[in-house]
């Protein structure tokens, strides 16, 4: 099942940060979309500051191949940097 926004907050703050912070540091605007829609780069980032994998918070969100989120987002650094989430065809782009 996946995590409340609540626990997400909660967790957040108890490793002391905040969607918000996260938000500054990495400019998105309107991160809280994250919360409640599939967003892989913030789920990537979220599950970082969290010390997890994205799969862990939103079970649901990964049931499904996320190869089609991956090269829809627009934040390929953001792929980059996690190796989790590269692919074949991302892993080249620079």
């Amino acid at each position: 099942m996946d995590w409340s926004p609540s626990k997400v907050r909660e967790a957040l703050w108890e490793r002391g940060t905040s969607l918000e912070k996260i938000a500054l540091k990495h400019k998105y605007k309107r991160i809280e979309n994250v919360l409640y829609r599939n967003w892989v780069a913030v789920e990537v980032v979220v599950a970082a500051a969290l010390g997890c994998q994205p799969q862990e918070i939103w079970p649901s969100r990964y049931k499904t191949s996320r190869l089609r989120g991956k090269l829809l987002t627009r934040n390929k650094a953001v792929l980059r940097r996690h190796k989790s989430l590269r692919n074949p065809r991302l892993a080249g782009e620079h």
